[in-house]
């Protein structure tokens, strides 16, 4: 709120009038990319924690976190094809080694580095495999 009323001054000052600001209704599909980089930052932290557990003091949370990574699976194959499944997974529990190296995704013809290291890209490039599989009418 501060910061909309910071905005606000300013604008006023930069115009010379008073304005309005409305904040912008999301999109089904905006709404969806914000749930899913909510809930895909959530398991990638939960994931981390239980790593570190394991590693720095030796408690593992296997039993506990596999029936909850299993629902979760579940629910991922009731939205998403196997091959936005596997990307998800990648980005997950592959990306990052244990050993503190990095994964990336590189674009098989040019080489480029194809970004991949937020929810958002994740997001990004999903939506683009689902185009790519959506037969043209």
């Amino acid at each position: 709120m501060e910061d909309e009323n910071h905005m606000r001054r300013n604008l006023r000052e930069l115009l010379g009038s008073d304005i309005i600001l409305r904040k912008k209704r999301l999109t089904k599909q905006s709404k969806d990319k914000q749930i899913f980089c909510e809930v895909l930052n959530d398991i990638k932290l939960l994931v981390e924690r239980s790593y570190c557990l394991e590693h720095d003091y030796g408690i593992s949370l296997e039993g506990w976190d596999e029936k909850f990574l299993y629902v979760v699976d579940g629910l991922l194959n009731l939205r998403f094809e196997k091959p936005q499944r596997d990307l998800i997974n990648w980005w997950l529990f592959d990306k990052h080694v244990t050993t503190g190296e990095v994964q990336e995704l590189n674009d098989i013809d040019s080489g480029d580095t194809i970004p991949s290291d937020t929810a958002e890209d994740i997001w990004d490039l999903i939506s683009s495999i689902k185009k790519l599989d959506k037969p043209s009418k």
